[in-house]
C-alpha cells in the first residue's frame, strides 16, 4: 500500500481567527514565513501523496487563486466549494467521487505537523483496520477531547465513551482511511468525529497511530497562530530554506525574499513577510508583518501589522 490521495478539510468560517477573519482566509495565513496550507500541502507532497482535494467555504477563492492547481508544489489539487459547510463527514462524503477506491489521508487544514507516513501505512495495514486516528499525549487533552488505547493501540474509549481505563491520548485531526469509509458515512451535513467514529466506534474497530509530543501544533485561534509563529521562530524550527528567507538567529528575527531591510529598521522577534516595503526608521519587537505591508515609522510591539492595518495582541480571539 502506497498513500497517494488525502483531503484537506479547509472549509471553515475562521471566527476563531478575528480579527484576521474578516481579510484571510485562516489556511492561508503564514507560520514562520510560509502559508499554513502550503506547509501541510508540501509535508504531504514530500511523503508521497501526489493528489489533494480541497474544500471551499469562508475566503475560498482566495485560497485557490493562492495554491492554483498544485503545479507549482509538485502536485495536483481539485477543490470543492461547499455553498453551505458540510462538516467534517458531510465535506469528506462529497468528495468520495474523488477519493473513491483508495486509502486516503483526511488532515485538519489549521494543524502544523511531521509524519512518518509510510511508519503509519505498515502500521494501519498491519492492524486490519479501516480507520487510523494519528494522536498524542498532551497536558490539554480534556479540551480537545480524549480517546483511550489498550496496549495494541485499538481505540477502546472515545470522548467519555466505551472502556475509561485506557491510556489516554488526544485526537490531532489526521486521519488514514479506507475507501469502504465514504460509504459508510451519513448522508447530509455532518461531523465525522461526533456523528460517525463516536456512536460506532466499537464495531468499527479504530486503530491510533501515537505521534511524538512535539511533531504537532494547533492554530486553531488568532492567539495560538501568533504565538506559535515566535515559539517556532526561537526555536529555529519549520523555518523556509535560506532560498525563501533570510534567518537571523541571534535576533530572532526572518525576512522572506524578496523583501529587504534598509536602515533604520530594527527586528527583535520578528518574522517580516514578502514585498513590505518600508517608509522609514521603524522598531518592531514580538511582531509579525504580513506580506504586501507598507510600513510607516514607528514602533511596534505585540501585535501583527498587514495591509488592512495594526492589530494588537489583546485584540485576539484567545
Amino acid at each position: 500500500m502506497s498513500v497517494r490521495s488525502a483531503m484537506i478539510l479547509t472549509a471553515g468560517f475562521g471566527t476563531r481567527m478575528a480579527p484576521f477573519d474578516t481579510y484571510y482566509a485562516k489556511p492561508a495565513l503564514p507560520v514562520v514565513g510560509l502559508a499554513m496550507l502550503e506547509r501541510i500541502i508540501v509535508t504531504l507532497r514530500d511523503q508521497g501523496v501526489e493528489r489533494v482535494v480541497l474544500n471551499l467555504h469562508h475566503q475560498g477563492q482566495q485560497i485557490r487563486d493562492f495554491l492554483g492547481d498544485g503545479r507549482d508544489l509538485g502536485l495536483t489539487l481539485r477543490y470543492l466549494y461547499e455553498e453551505h459547510i458540510l462538516g467534517t463527514g458531510g465535506g469528506l462524503r462529497n468528495a468520495s467521487a474523488l477519493l473513491a477506491g483508495e486509502t486516503f489521508l483526511l488532515v485538519n487544514g489549521d494543524i502544523l505537523f511531521e509524519l512518518d507516513l509510510p511508519l503509519l501505512e505498515r502500521e494501519h495495514l498491519a492492524s486490519g483496520a479501516a480507520i487510523t486516528l494519528v494522536v498524542r499525549k498532551d497536558p490539554q487533552m480534556q479540551c480537545y477531547g480524549t480517546l483511550r488505547l489498550d496496549s495494541g493501540h485499538r481505540v477502546v474509549g472515545f470522548l467519555g465513551h466505551g472502556i475509561p481505563d485506557g491510556e489516554p491520548f488526544m485526537f490531532t485531526g489526521i486521519h488514514l482511511l479506507e475507501a469502504s469509509v465514504l460509504d459508510a458515512l451519513p448522508p447530509g451535513p455532518s461531523c465525522i468525529v461526533r456523528d460517525f467514529y463516536l456512536p460506532h466506534f466499537e464495531e468499527l474497530s479504530i486503530h491510533a497511530h501515537v505521534l511524538p509530543e512535539d511533531h504537532w501544533f494547533d492554530l486553531g485561534t488568532a492567539s495560538r497562530w501568533f504565538r506559535l509563529n515566535l515559539e517556532l521562530l526561537q526555536k529555529g524550527r519549520f523555518l523556509p530554506p535560506a532560498t525563501r528567507a533570510a534567518h537571523d538567529a541571534r535576533q530572532h528575527a526572518l525576512v522572506v525574499h524578496p523583501t529587504e531591510l534598509p536602515l533604520g529598521v530594527s527586528l527583535q522577534d520578528c518574522i517580516i513577510g514578502r514585498g513590505v516595503r518600508f517608509c522609514g526608521p521603524a522598531l518592531f519587537e514580538r511582531v509579525l508583518v504580513l506580506d504586501h505591508t507598507v510600513v510607516h515609522p514607528a514602533e511596534y510591539r505585540d501585535g501583527v501589522l498587514c495591509p488592512h492595518g495594526w492589530f494588537p495582541t489583546s485584540n485576539f480571539h484567545a
